[in-house]
């Protein structure tokens, strides 16, 4: 049922401010469309969305996103998927519409710990040239109040079972890993105060960190720049400032040689 990450979503109070931060960060931004601006990687694109757009209102407003972004510029708002929709309505009844070509499974629209699921062919490998030199998403982090339920979910509406799992000391969390298509899904829960904790009490369930890879000089440039910093718990991970990812926690990790 399920093929693919598709995107990874960052809602932005400005569009155009959002598109000038990610270039100022050596992004090559496509134009804004209709579904707004995308940043295009191997694995599954970045996708800028303006949710004051009317074109996207309606499409975001009813998943309380607002209220997500009431006083932020901006910041992760989930990952979508693609799947046979006609298979996911025939598992998963309880699938919300968010339009005519996507499903959630999240009672909070995009934000939850769940996917969005919209319909798609295999992707293309990305030929876009960035010059910060990111080359593909590596993985994503979601937070959850309960790894048990979590899991359980992952499985039931998904039918994807976890390939392993851990306790991520920096983050103080334990964690269960799937792979989509060579890309990590991290699914956290708090076992003690830090900072998954804070994610989850902060923004709730859902995703709270994606990681990009680059080569290893790339990756170092940003330390060197002063646009990152160590990212805790990503073996060779650079943090980008969340300032100047408009609220977006990104890591860029060096690839292995």
């Amino acid at each position: 049922m399920i093929e693919q990450v598709d995107r990874v979503v960052i809602g932005a109070t400005d569009l155009s401010a959002a598109v000038a931060a990610y270039q100022a960060l050596g992004f090559q931004v496509e134009p804004p469309g209709t579904g707004g601006a995308r940043i295009l990687l191997a694995g599954a694109d970045l996708v800028l969305v303006d949710l004051h757009a009317p074109t996207a209102a309606g499409r975001w407003e009813t998943s309380v996103l607002h209220d997500f972004l009431r006083e932020r510029a901006g910041g992760l708002l989930g990952y979508a998927v693609t799947a046979d929709l006609a298979a996911a309505r025939t598992r998963c009844p309880a699938a919300i519409p968010l339009d005519d070509k996507a499903l959630t499974l999240n009672s909070r629209g995009w934000r939850g710990a769940l996917p969005v699921l919209v319909p798609g062919a295999a992707r293309a490998s990305a030929k876009a040239e960035h010059p910060n030199g990111v080359r593909r998403l590596r993985a994503l982090a979601l937070v959850v109040e309960d790894l048990e339920q979590g899991i359980a979910r992952y499985e039931a509406d998904l039918g994807w079972p976890p390939v392993r799992r851990d306790e991520v000391i920096p983050w103080r969390a334990l964690r269960a890993t799937f792979t989509l298509a060579g890309v990590e899904i991290h699914l956290c829960a708090p076992n003690a105060p830090g900072l998954v904790a804070g994610m989850l009490a902060l923004y709730g369930e859902g995703l709270w960190q994606v990681t990009l890879s680059a080569p290893a000089p790339a990756a170092r440039r940003l330390l060197e720049e002063g646009a990152a910093s160590p990212a805790p718990g990503v073996a060779g991970g650079h943090l980008i400032a969340l300032e100047r990812a408009v609220g977006a926690r990104l890591v860029i990790q060096e690839e292995a040689d």
